[in-house]
Parts: structure tokens; C-alpha cells; sequence
């Protein structure tokens, strides 16, 4: 397959008539179905990633913990701090990505498609400047997902911990580190498999992304997803024990924590807890995909 591929909206290309608030809009509600629906898989997932070195820990065995001690709301720990900060790291994402597509559409010349590694860049940069934001609210959720207390503290009394503590940035790093090459692979392999379906069926689509059906877009968004995890997850365990660890004690560096996984656990250190992150990926980008598309076309 050729790596020049054709420019894409992530769903359908919107009219020129499309406000940019409209499609601003319209990602918040995917992200905010995106939280809904993984929320319950990424406390398990957590709970694997900051398990007890040693610890015998299953899928199935966190899952009835939680449901025996805690009950099933518990798999809603730390939603609120994504459903409020989803909005605006869904518009840094988008608005950086599409900013990105824009500057290498005129960099090539009117007639010249944007190449793969165009599209992965466009990701990469939009990862990176989301990741401030998402540290700080995951980071925030994550310690919500590990309090098993009856009394466990607020959202805000978590982050008015972490503010005391100097701790906002703990994490960034890793998280650039993640979201940069994440986003990367995400945004690029949607568009190997846009083009793909298009070059399959040239006649039946007439080389027109808009003319491809919605289940397909879902479909391409939620394979795209479960490759962006299995190749970002060990730098997301290193995200977790980082934004774990105790508030007032610096968190050790990313090579030490890698090089005390292996030492502990192996290779199969760097990836506790992916059963939940691989499962939560195809339903959580398919929603994503399919709220995004629903809103932008109520709204238009």
C-alpha cells in the first residue's frame, strides 16, 4: 500500500458550513461516552497495574473484590474528574491533530496527500500537548480507583493534596511519553485502514472517505485502539506506580521503575492488567466514534 493517503475528519468530513465549536462539541460528547464506557474496565486495569509485587491478581479475582467489598459503583471511582476535563483534552487533541493536518496539507502543494508518517507526526504532537492535562486527571483518578475506604477522599481533596504536595507535574513525562507515540499509532493506522477499504473498493465508495458506513469507522477506530494499547502499555504501568506512589516522597525515575519491573516480575511485569486495557479498547473507541458522529450531525 502506498503512504499517501487521502485527508480525513476522523468520521465524516464536515461542511464548510460546520462551526469549529460544533465539532469541539461533538468530541466531548465521544469523549465523555469514551469515559462511561471504560471506566469500569480502567479501574480493574489499575487495580492489576498497582497490585502487591508477587500478588496472585486475575482479572477475575479484582472484579470480585471489588463487587464483594465495595459493590459495583465502585467501578465508578474517579469518573468525575475525567467527565469534567474530558471536554478540553478532546479539544486539544482534535484542534492540535486537525492545526497539524492543515500545516503538512499546505506543505505538500494543492493535489498532494498527506503520507502516513505525516499523519503519525500530527498525532504525536497532539498527544504531547494534551498530556499536561490528562496527567493531572489521571492522576486524580487514579488514586481515587485505589482507595478501597469506605470514607475515600473527593476528587477535590485529592488534588488539593496534590497541589500541597508540589505533585501537578508528577507523571507528565510518562504521559507524553505515552499519549505522543499513542496518538501516533492511533491516528495513523485509522488512515492505513481508511485508505485500505477505499483502495479495496474503488467503484463502490468512488475513492470517497464520506461514502464509507458508519459500523466500518467504528470498527477501523476500535482496531485502532486495541493497537495503540499494546504498544503503549508498559510506559502506562510506569505512569501508574509513578502517580501511586506516596505525595510526599519523589517518585523514582522512568528507567529505574522499568529496570525494578523486569527485576520483580519479568517481560510480563510490563504488561499486568492488559487483559482489561485490550478488551476496554475496541467498545470505548467504537463509542467514541459512534457519539462523535451522532452529535455532529443532531447538531448540523
Amino acid at each position: 500500500m502506498s503512504d499517501e493517503l487521502i485527508s480525513t475528519q476522523l468520521i465524516d468530513e464536515p461542511s464548510n458550513e460546520v462551526s469549529p465549536m460544533i465539532s469541539i462539541l461533538s468530541g466531548c460528547f465521544g469523549g465523555i461516552a469514551q469515559v462511561i464506557t471504560g471506566q469500569p474496565f480502567d479501574c480493574v486495569k489499575v487495580r492489576l497495574q498497582t497490585a502487591a509485587p508477587g500478588s496472585n491478581s486475575t482479572i477475575m479475582t479484582v472484579v470480585k473484590d471489588i463487587i464483594t467489598k465495595e459493590g459495583y459503583s465502585a467501578f465508578y471511582k474517579g469518573t468525575t474528574t475525567p467527565l469534567l476535563g474530558i471536554g478540553a483534552c478532546v479539544s486539544v487533541q482534535f484542534g492540535c491533530n486537525e492545526f497539524m493536518k492543515t500545516y503538512f496539507t499546505r506543505l505538500n502543494g494543492k493535489g498532494n496527500p498527506m503520507s502516513l508518517p505525516q499523519y503519525f507526526a500530527s498525532g504525536v504532537i497532539a498527544g504531547v500537548a494534551n498530556a499536561p492535562l490528562a496527567s493531572v486527571i489521571e492522576h486524580v483518578r487514579i488514586r481515587q480507583q485505589i482507595n478501597v475506604s469506605s470514607n475515600a477522599p473527593s476528587a477535590i481533596q485529592i488534588m488539593q493534596a496534590i497541589y500541597k504536595n508540589g505533585a501537578l507535574g508528577r507523571g507528565i513525562l510518562t504521559t507524553s511519553i505515552r499519549d505522543g507515540f499513542g496518538l501516533g499509532c492511533y491516528f495513523s493506522f485509522y488512515e492505513f485502514l481508511v485508505n485500505r477499504q477505499l483502495q479495496k473498493y474503488p467503484d463502490f465508495y468512488q475513492n470517497d472517505r464520506k461514502n464509507l458506513e458508519s459500523w466500518k469507522l467504528c470498527t477501523f477506530g476500535g482496531l485502532s485502539g486495541i493497537v495503540l494499547w499494546s504498544f503503549i502499555y508498559p510506559v502506562d504501568i510506569v505512569k501508574s506506580i509513578k502517580q501511586t506512589g506516596p505525595l510526599n516522597v519523589k517518585p523514582e525515575g522512568i528507567i529505574a521503575i522499568f529496570k525494578k519491573l523486569h527485576k520483580q516480575n519479568g517481560t510480563s511485569g510490563f504488561f499486568k492488567g492488559i487483559g482489561p486495557a485490550l478488551i476496554r479498547s475496541f467498545p470505548v473507541n467504537a463509542a467514541t466514534f459512534l457519539a462523535f458522529e451522532a452529535s455532529m450531525r443532531a447538531l448540523t
